[in-house]
């Protein structure tokens, strides 16, 4: 279980992580590849955001407007997120994929558990928070990362404002 007294701290906000299960969904949305190194030169996540959210009505079967970011890692000795690529997909949580927009892909999370916590800051220091989750689960012998993470942006994200609330899970056993 996630010890009570870890906590990150990241512009004034203390962290702590929760363990918590969830069933197996799917999404619809954009996929690239590109590095940590990539995204923070080239903001490849605000632009697909924005076409994403010009496109949501194309999305049959959508749950709701909440835009999820699942980033995906390959489980390869000496990965550097900062400058190896890896698979990102922002989407929606939808019912079922029955067709795709065009450009669109789908993808399916399987149940698991997820380490998580809610980062309230901008949205350019969130990688903190990935390193402190997979920081974490390398001092605790209880978790190892699946190989994904999963971020939540809520319906009143704004990639222009300073501060927005984004829920960040790392899927663990």
């Amino acid at each position: 279980m996630v010890q009570a007294d870890t906590t990150y701290q990241v512009e004034e906000t203390v962290m702590i992580p929760k363990i918590v299960k969830r069933s197996a969904f799917t999404i619809v949305g954009f996929q690239f590849e590109a590095s940590l190194l990539e995204v923070e030169q080239l903001n490849p996540i605000h632009s697909y955001f924005n076409e994403l959210i010009l496109n949501k009505d194309l999305i049959q079967n959508r749950l709701s407007d909440e835009v999820l970011v699942v980033q995906s890692y390959p489980l390869k000795d000496n990965f550097n997120p900062k400058k190896d690529r890896f698979k990102h997909v922002i989407g929606y949580r939808v019912q079922r994929a029955l067709e795709l927009p065009e450009n669109m892909v789908s993808l399916t999370i399987p149940s698991c558990e997820y380490m998580k916590v809610r980062h309230t800051g901008s949205s350019a220091t969130i990688h903190e928070v990935h390193d402190y989750l997979y920081s974490y689960c390398e001092q605790q012998k209880d978790y190892s990362p699946l190989g994904f993470d999963i971020e939540e942006w809520r319906t009143d994200y704004n990639p222009f404002q300073a501060t927005n609330e984004i829920d960040v899970l790392v899927a663990v056993r």
